[in-house]
């Protein structure tokens, strides 16, 4: 680099006279930091290393542990201070991940001061949805509005499971399959066999007219069109 120099002795602004000539062998670094002039830091085998000397330089002791950046250094930085320097210059700033409260709405883990803000937020996300109806909002201003919804069938009472008929039925099922299976082994044809017991479903109602059965609704509806019509007893 031409035309740019370094000095080796001379004295400070406060009188502090200095010395840093070596010889080229010997290994040094410069350090440059923020708003300070760049000066040689020599790597002797006590340090064996340097770092950025980012406060209070001094070419002639110069540092090699960063000093500790304290509130009124990043007081005086004002708005131009990354996040990063306060939080680190926060009194708070040690131990924060063991201070972490959780959310008592889903157990995530946050700073005290960012945790109210996330609870707000988090209630308002897990807060249950009224459920949408779709009826109502197409009648919405018209005059079917008034008659929308009360129409609705009202929930069927709830029937007794009639478990041990079901159970009974199963049961014979089995039985009627290992005979089957005998049968098979012992080479017999299966024609002689009997055919199974009819299963009755208790959730069907027969029709009286044709032996059919069907479900509630669909009765309702057939076993009238079945019924036979009144003989006529009028005489003539």
């Amino acid at each position: 680099m031409t035309g740019f120099s370094f000095p080796t002795q001379g004295k400070l602004e406060d009188g502090t006279e200095f010395d840093s000539s070596h010889s080229r062998n010997e290994p040094f670094v410069f350090t440059l930091g923020v708003g300070q002039k760049p000066g040689p830091v020599f790597l002797t085998p006590e340090t064996n290393a340097c770092t950025p000397n980012f406060l209070n330089y001094s070419p002639v002791n110069p540092i090699t542990k960063a000093a500790p950046i304290d509130e009124k250094t990043v007081a005086a930085a004002g708005n131009d201070a990354s996040f990063y320097m306060k939080a680190a210059a926060s009194s708070d700033a040690k131990g924060s991940v063991g201070s972490l409260v959780p959310c008592r709405q889903c157990g995530r883990k946050f700073a005290p001061d960012r945790l109210k803000k996330h609870q707000d937020a988090c209630v308002k996300a897990n807060k249950p949805r009224k459920e949408f109806n779709a009826a109502l909002k197409r009648v919405e201003g018209t005059e079917m509005a008034k008659y929308a919804g009360k129409n609705r069938k009202q929930d069927l009472p709830n029937k007794k499971s009639n478990w041990r008929a079901k159970y009974e039925e199963f049961i014979q099922s089995l039985r009627y399959a290992k005979k089957v299976t005998e049968y098979e082994k012992e080479g017999k044809d299966l024609r002689e066999l009997a055919p199974p017991p009819p299963t009755q479903n208790p959730d069907l109602v027969p029709c009286p007219h044709c032996g059919r059965t069907f479900n509630e609704t669909a009765a309702e509806r057939h076993i009238p069109k079945t019924r036979p019509p009144p003989m006529n007893t009028r005489r003539r």
